[in-house]
């Protein structure tokens, strides 16, 4: 099972989701926006390798439109010819100039891809989000990643209280 929380933002849906599976999903989330009851627009995001018993944070793009409720569809398989690495993924990370600055170290095994999430929050309540891929493909490898702070429907900045970290995916196929 996946369970999940969401909440809106200035610009579309922002779900934390777990996974409680005993092995890694093959994750595509669809946040459908209604606006008075009538449906207005969908949006997708993805997490192809969310390794087992981990967190990760995806969110609906919705920059264009108005809306006023959503729901979300979740579409979970057994994800395939994978090695996930994201128990070797380490983060340290702090509020820097109007960002969040992180350092990613990768103390565990060789992969292709490791996905960085940042969720930003204000009086309890997510106000953003944002990702990036992190180049430690290799053991041993550090890369430092910044996240700049949400903005709100006038493109004033919000200034968070509180940020959260997930390793969304590190992974490598095994074929």
């Amino acid at each position: 099972v996946v369970s999940y929380h969401a909440e809106s933002t200035p610009y579309g849906a922002v779900a934390i989701l777990e996974n409680h599976y005993d092995y890694a999903v093959d994750l595509t989330v669809e946040f459908v926006y209604y606006l008075n009851g009538t449906m207005v627009g969908i949006e997708k995001d993805y997490n192809y390798a969310f390794a087992a018993h981990s967190k990760c944070a995806l969110q609906g793009w919705n920059h264009d439109k108005t809306w006023d409720s959503f729901k979300i569809n979740l579409r979970i398989g057994r994800a395939s010819n994978i090695i996930t690495n994201n128990s070797g993924i380490h983060y340290s990370a702090n509020f820097g100039n109007r960002n969040v600055v992180v350092k990613v170290d990768n103390n565990g095994r060789k992969n292709a891809f490791t996905t960085i999430a940042v969720v930003f929050y204000k009086n309890g309540r997510i106000v953003g989000y944002d990702d990036h891929s992190a180049d430690v493909k290799n053991p041993g490898s550090t890369a430092y990643l910044e996240f700049s702070f949400p903005y709100d429907r006038n493109y004033d900045t919000i200034t968070p209280d509180k940020f959260e970290v997930y390793v969304n995916d590190s992974y490598t196929y095994d074929w």
